[in-house]
C-alpha cells in the first residue's frame, strides 16, 4: 500500500493552479495526512509559469522530496518544464486541448477536457476544479470532504455558485472514474484529522496576536505582504489596528511610537525595506524603545528574485543600523516555533528595551504544512520593567536611562506622573537630555552594552534532534530544519533495511539553531562539541554566512558544507547526495 504521495499541479497565473493546490492539500490534510505545500511563481502579474508543490504521507512529513507521482498540467509549459519529475509508473493529467503526444514510457498519461467540461457547466473559469475531482479519483479519494472545503471556500457567494463548483468537482472525478485507473493510493484507511495547517506567516500572525499585539503596520512587500493581508482581515475580531504605511520608514516609525506608548507594536517587510529601515533601528536602539521586525528574506541584492527563498541576510540582521547595541536575531524553523518566537520576540524586545528581528524566509513563509495544536496558553507576556504608577508618583526625580548593573532602567508610559523623561536620539544623561560629555559617553554606552551580556547568557543553545549516537551531524538555522530533518528521516529509515554495521556508520542527527543573536557561546561551544564525528553545514547563500558566524563566535568549522543560492528550497535529494560523498570520503580514508 503506498501511504504517501507528491503531487504537482503547474500553469499559467490566473489559471488556478494555487486553488488546486491548497484544495488538494487541504483535502488530503483533513483526511488524516502529513502536508507540505510548497508554492513556486515568478514576479508576474500574469503568466509565467507557477506551480504547486503538495507532498502528503500517512507518516510524519517534514519537508520536500524531488519525485512527483502526480502531474496536473493546466498548459503546455508545465509539461516541458516539469514533466521529467514524474517517476516511472506516475500519472499526468492534462487538459486536452494542449496539443501533447506522450512518447511511450512508464508513465501513465491522462487528457481530460478540463475547459470543454467547464465550459458546458456554464463557467470555463472552473476548469481548475474540474482538475481538482479528476486528481482526487486518481488518487484513491472521494469528493465528500472536498464538497465540504468548497462549500466553506464559497458559501458567502451564495448556493448557486457552491453547487455550481460541486457539479464541476463530480465531473472531473467520473471523468476518471469511467476511464477505470487503478488508484495511486489503493485502499488508504483515511481518518479525519483535527491538526492545524498553516503557512508561516500565519503562524507569527496567530504568534503577534497571543501575544498582545495592539499595531501591526507595514508596506506590502513579498514575500511578507500575506502577514498584513492577513492580520488586516483578522483585526476587528482579535481588537488590534493594522495600516497600511505609505513606506517602510513610516511603519517602523508608527511602530516605535506604538511601542513608546506602551502599545505591543510589529512591523514586517523584507530585504528592500528593512534597508530603509535601519536608521530607525538604531533610533530605537539609542531611546532603548522596544521594537518587533519580522524579516522575510528573498534573494537580493537590489530587486534580486522577489518571489524566490534565501538565506541570504543574517549578517546584515545581526550588523544592522549604526552603532554599538544590543538585537535579538531569531530564526524560528518550522511553524511551532514561528507562533513561539513571535510571541518571545515582544517579551525580548520590552524586557531588554531594545529590536527583536524574526527572521523568516519565502520558503518557510509561504510554505503550508501541517502541525498540532500552537497552545498559545503555555506562554506569558512579560513587559520588562515597566514603572509602577503609584511608585513612579512619589518619585522626586525619575531617570530613564539611570545606571542599573542589568543595563535595563526602568521604562515609564507617556501619562505617568513623575515619569517624564527625553527619548532622544542624540547621546544623552539619565533622563534624556543631550550630554556629550567624555564619562556620560562611556557610562550610556556601557550601559547599553550591559544588555547584550545579559542577554547572551540567557539565550538557549541549539537543539539536537534525532539518535545520539549519529556519525554525521547536519547543522542548519532557521528554514534548513525542515530540509535537515526530512534527510535524516530517509537516510535512518533507509538503514533499518541494511546490516547494523551499515545502520550505525550512515546514521545521522540534526543539530538547530533557531536563536542566533547575541550568541551564547558557551552553550553552542557545548552543542558543537556533542556533534557526530562528521558535520555538514547547510545554508541557503553563496558565502556561508552562519559558518563564518560560528568562525567568528566559536572558532568552529564542519567537515563539509553544502549551499545553495538559486532561489530554490532544499531538496531531502540534494543533502543525501553530499552525505554519501561525505561517507565515501570517509571510508576512503
Amino acid at each position: 500500500m503506498k501511504s504517501e504521495i507528491s503531487i504537482k499541479v503547474g500553469g499559467p497565473a490566473g489559471a488556478g493552479v494555487k486553488s488546486v493546490g491548497q484544495i488538494l492539500a487541504k483535502t488530503l490534510q483533513r483526511s488524516g495526512f502529513q502536508v507540505f505545500e510548497y508554492p513556486e511563481y515568478p514576479s508576474l502579474i500574469r503568466g509565467g509559469h507557477n506551480t504547486e508543490l503538495v507532498q502528503a504521507s500517512l507518516g510524519e512529513k517534514y519537508s520536500l522530496t524531488k519525485p512527483v507521482d502526480l502531474l496536473i498540467a493546466l498548459d503546455d509549459k508545465t509539461l516541458k518544464l516539469d514533466l521529467p519529475e514524474v517517476v516511472s509508473g506516475g500519472m499526468v493529467i492534462f487538459d486536452s486541448k494542449i496539443e501533447f503526444k506522450p512518447s511511450p514510457s512508464k508513465i501513465i498519461y491522462l487528457s481530460i477536457p478540463l475547459s470543454d467540461i467547464a465550459q458546458k457547466l456554464g463557467n470555463p473559469l472552473m476548469a481548475n476544479v474540474v482538475a481538482v475531482g479528476a486528481g482526487l479519483k486518481v488518487m484513491g479519494l472521494s469528493t465528500l470532504m472536498t464538497s465540504k472545503l468548497l462549500t466553506d471556500q464559497f458559501f458567502k457567494k451564495g448556493p448557486d455558485v457552491v453547487a455550481a463548483n460541486i457539479k464541476a468537482l463530480e465531473a472531473g472525478w467520473n471523468f476518471v472514474k469511467e476511464k477505470g485507473f487503478k488508484p495511486i493510493l489503493d485502499s488508504v484507511d483515511v481518518k479525519p484529522s483535527n491538526n492545524l495547517m498553516m503557512t508561516g506567516n500565519e503562524a507569527l500572525s496567530l504568534g503577534a496576536i497571543s501575544a498582545g499585539l495592539g499595531l501591526y503596520a507595514a508596506y506590502p512587500m513579498t514575500p511578507s505582504t500575506p502577514i498584513l493581508h492577513y492580520l488586516s482581515a483578522h483585526q476587528q475580531e482579535f481588537g488590534y489596528v493594522v495600516r497600511q504605511a505609505e513606506d517602510e520608514i513610516s511603519a517602523v516609525n508608527m511602530i516605535i511610537g506604538a511601542m513608546h506608548m506602551g502599545v505591543r507594536a510589529m512591523c514586517g517587510t523584507s530585504g528592500g525595506g528593512f534597508a530603509l529601515m535601519n536608521e530607525s533601528l538604531a533610533l530605537a536602539g539609542m531611546t532603548e524603545t522596544p521594537l518587533v521586525v519580522v524579516l522575510v528574506q528573498r534573494p537580493g541584492p537590489a530587486t534580486g528574485l522577489p518571489t524566490w527563498t534565501e538565506q541570504g541576510e543574517l549578517q546584515y540582521a545581526i550588523h544592522a543600523a549604526h552603532g554599538e547595541f544590543l538585537k535579538f536575531v531569531l530564526a524560528p524553523g518550522d511553524n511551532r516555533e514561528i507562533f513561539q518566537m513571535a510571541f518571545e520576540a515582544f517579551n525580548l524586545a520590552e524586557r531588554y528595551q531594545t529590536p527583536a528581528i524574526i527572521m523568516l524566509d519565502k520558503f518557510l513563509s509561504e510554505s503550508s504544512m501541517t502541525c498540532g495544536n500552537l497552545f498559545p496558553d503555555k506562554f506569558t507576556i512579560d513587559r520588562g520593567k515597566i514603572s509602577d504608577p503609584l511608585k513612579l508618583k512619589r518619585t522626586q526625580n525619575y531617570q530613564r536611562y539611570q545606571l542599573t548593573d542589568d543595563g535595563i532602567s526602568e521604562r515609564s508610559l507617556p501619562g505617568m506622573e513623575g515619569g517624564v523623561f527625553c527619548a532622544n536620539s542624540d547621546e544623552h544623561e539619565y533622563h534624556g537630555l543631550v550630554d556629550e560629555s567624555s564619562s556620560m559617553r562611556i557610562w550610556q554606552v556601557d550601559k547599553r552594552l550591559k544588555k547584550m551580556d545579559a542577554a547572551a547568557k540567557m539565550m538557549p543553545g541549539p537543539k539536537f534532534i534525532g539518535p545520539k549516537n549519529a556519525k554525521i551531524t547536519i547543522v542548519a538555522w532557521g528554514s534548513g530544519k525542515l530540509a535537515g530533518i526530512e534527510t535524516m528521516e530517509m537516510i535512518n529509515n533507509e538503514q533499518k533495511t541494511k546490516n547494523n554495521e551499515q545502520r550505525v556508520k550512515n546514521r545521522v542527527n540534526v543539530l538547530h539553531f533557531s536563536y542566533l543573536w547575541p550568541m551564547n557561546v558557551k552553550a553552542v561551544s557545548e552543542a558543537l562539541k556533542n556533534c557526530a564525528p562528521s558535520t555538514l553545514l547547510i545554508e541557503q547563500n553563496a558565502t556561508g554566512q552562519f559558518q563564518a558566524l560560528l568562525k567568528e563566535q566559536i572558532g568552529w568549522e564542519p567537515t563539509a558544507h553544502l549551499r545553495k543560492y538559486d532561489g530554490r528550497p532544499f531538496y531531502a535529494e540534494e543533502i543525501i547526495g553530499k552525505i554519501d560523498k561525505l561517507v565515501n570520503g570517509l571510508m576512503d580514508s
